[in-house]
């Protein structure tokens, strides 16, 4: 399959509202993304994760960093989709119990946070999917994926 049919998959699966699914489609489509950017042995890219994270700090540049406290650490945004995300779903089949999806109330929005109150739980709201959709589609090696299809990540074009 091609990174286009991933994210077919992923728009499919998001509409249904079948989140951690099309969450997986598009950070395959991702890491398949990060590897056409960063081949192996290109320099310090070698390994996947380096690849991914290399990719999305690229494409996220223009939001600014984004520390996440998970687990007793902290995380880049790019570090937290790889390590517990990207891999959580990949090698276990899902993402761990305490990150939760939720509906944003503004669906211009795409946050992550963390409860600081109660038991400790990583919030995502379903747009963040969308942003790293289009970010993949967006990305200068993925030319090939239709107009309509990239258009259709773009947070005021979904219903």
């Amino acid at each position: 399959m091609s990174i286009a049919e991933r994210l077919k998959d992923a728009k499919l699966l998001y509409d249904q509202q079948r989140f951690e699914g099309a969450l997986l489609s598009v950070v395959v489509a991702a890491s398949a993304t990060s590897r056409i950017r960063f081949p192996r042995g290109s320099g310090n890219k070698n390994g996947d994760r380096e690849a991914f994270e290399a990719f999305l700090d690229a494409e996220f540049s223009k939001i600014g960093p984004c520390p996440l406290a998970y687990n007793g650490q902290t995380y880049s945004l790019e570090q937290f989709l790889y390590k517990w995300i990207r891999c959580q779903l990949a090698h276990e089949g899902a993402i761990p119990f305490d990150i939760v999806f939720r509906c944003p109330e503004d669906p211009m929005s795409a946050e992550i946070s963390w409860g600081c109150s109660g038991p400790a739980q990583v919030t995502m709201d379903h747009t963040m999917i969308l942003l790293i959709a289009h970010a993949v589609a967006s990305a200068p090696e993925n030319a090939c994926v239709p107009d309509e299809l990239r258009q259709s990540f773009r947070p005021e074009t979904v219903s």
